[in-house]
């Protein structure tokens, strides 16, 4: 701040940490922004040594009963103990995010091949299926996935979650507790 003679009379700085606006405020999970951010490292990565890359979209089936008649605490129980679940299947270079609400997503940076994303869909599926303890209940759900391929980094973030997330559709329109493969893989080499 300027004096009234135009010299300096004090400095006001001002910082904040932001580190904690990438992390999900109820899973510690990557949020949107942070997993985006992977997403695009992961692209590049991708693009430079020609590699395969695989993003999973997934969503609870039959989540809203459960905040219904267990309450939103309940609700709130499921999805973190279904992210400690779900976080355990992966490899250590793999990434779970919450984007929202029951929605999660997988980047799998780096895959050695097309197999390795319906191995994990599989293992994702079983991990979700067993029972959760919720306010003195015990509730059984599944989980619908849509997995999306990229070869080459060849594509665009946003275009990749949203065949995901249409692949996802496609799984829980088949009646859930599945995984579907958005229908091309896309190559631009």
């Amino acid at each position: 701040m300027l004096g009234a003679d135009g010299t300096t009379e004090f400095v006001v700085e001002m910082a904040s940490d932001v580190s904690e606006l990438k992390l999900d405020a109820l899973t510690s999970l990557p949020n949107r922004m942070l997993f985006r951010d992977r997403l695009d490292t992961a692209l590049a990565a991708a693009r430079r040594h020609g590699s395969l890359l695989g993003v999973l979209f997934l969503d609870i089936d039959g989540f809203k009963p459960v905040n219904d008649t267990l309450g939103h605490s309940a609700g709130d129980r499921l999805l973190i103990e279904l992210a400690h679940r779900l976080e355990s299947t992966l490899r250590e270079d793999e990434t779970l995010g919450r984007v929202g609400g029951d929605e999660f997503v997988v980047l799998m940076p780096e895959m050695s091949h097309e197999d390795d994303a319906t191995v994990l869909s599989k293992r994702l599926l079983e991990a979700a299926r067993g029972p959760f303890e919720l306010e003195g209940s015990w509730v059984t759900i599944t989980i619908s996935i849509g997995v999306m391929l990229c070869k080459n980094g060849s594509r665009d973030a946003e275009l990749i979650l949203g065949a995901a997330d249409a692949a996802m559709y496609r799984a829980k329109a088949a009646g859930g507790d599945g995984y579907r493969v958005a229908d091309a893989l896309p190559d631009l080499s």
